[in-house]
């Protein structure tokens, strides 16, 4: 049994002789590294926060813990969302946010401005990981979905670990804002963009239930769901400790 995500289900191939416009792969690449790209890129700035903001780390560490709960949020709601409304103006809606909190916080002055800019930053950005997924679904049968989706996590596994490396230039040369800096032109430059090449890909002609809660509920029923779940959960949980405790060891404690 093939079990459809809940939201996001398939436009293009569901309903004979309808097609959906092709989609840019460097611009499905780009609005799905965004947000992996956010998380990455100021991890060397965090004792540079603390420092500007007159704060503890543990503080400085809730913009990563709101942005992971952001993304949890986001990527629930812009599937079934995206179904009713489209592809092209939930994205849309997306990348402004995900803008707004990047200015908010490259801009911020003290730290409640700059954790309501990661909420903003992982709420907008969330659109790009649920949405950039489903229009490449919306396009392509399945024989190539996999590859198209292959080649869109490989780019964004490598942005994901050189992120490290451009914000810890930035941080370096500039301070803690120049990262900040970065992601709102990066942010900008694809809201303007999926502005002119994120063509609408979901066929909004077919009906959809309003109980998609129901899918849900479907899928976890099944134990294999549970069994995939809690790998993938222990192993981000891994991660992210890693990454949220790295900086402070590196920088504070080695001296890098």
């Amino acid at each position: 049994m093939e079990l459809i995500p809940p939201g996001a289900e398939q436009g293009a191939v569901i309903t004979k002789g309808h097609r959906a416009p092709t989609v840019s792969l460097p611009l499905l690449v780009a609005i799905t590294a965004l947000p992996a790209v956010t998380i990455n890129i100021y991890l060397p700035s965090v004792p540079g926060l603390v420092a500007y903001f007159r704060t503890d780390i543990p503080t400085i560490q809730y913009g990563l813990s709101l942005y992971l709960l952001g993304l949890a949020i986001g990527q629930l709601a812009y599937g079934p969302i995206s179904d009713r409304l489209g592809r092209r103006p939930v994205l849309l809606a997306g990348m402004v946010a995900y803008c707004v909190g990047s200015v908010l916080c490259t801009m911020a002055q003290d730290i409640e401005v700059f954790l309501l800019g990661r909420v903003l930053q992982a709420g907008g950005g969330a659109a790009g990981m649920v949405l950039g997924r489903a229009m490449v679904r919306d396009v392509h049968d399945k024989a190539r979905v996999a590859s198209v989706l292959g080649y869109t996590v490989m780019i964004t596994t490598t942005a994901t670990a050189v992120a490290p490396i451009i914000g810890g230039t930035l941080y370096e040369l500039f301070g803690w804002h120049a990262p900040f800096l970065f992601l709102s032109a990066f942010g900008g430059s694809v809201l303007i963009a999926c502005i002119y090449y994120a063509k609408e890909t979901a066929n909004l002609s077919i009906p959809r239930s309003a109980q998609f809660w129901r899918g849900y509920v479907q899928v976890m029923k099944h134990r294999s769901f549970w069994r995939f779940l809690t790998f993938s959960a222990l192993v981000m949980a891994s991660y992210f400790s890693f990454i949220a405790g790295s900086p402070i060891v590196v920088i504070d404690l080695w001296g890098y």
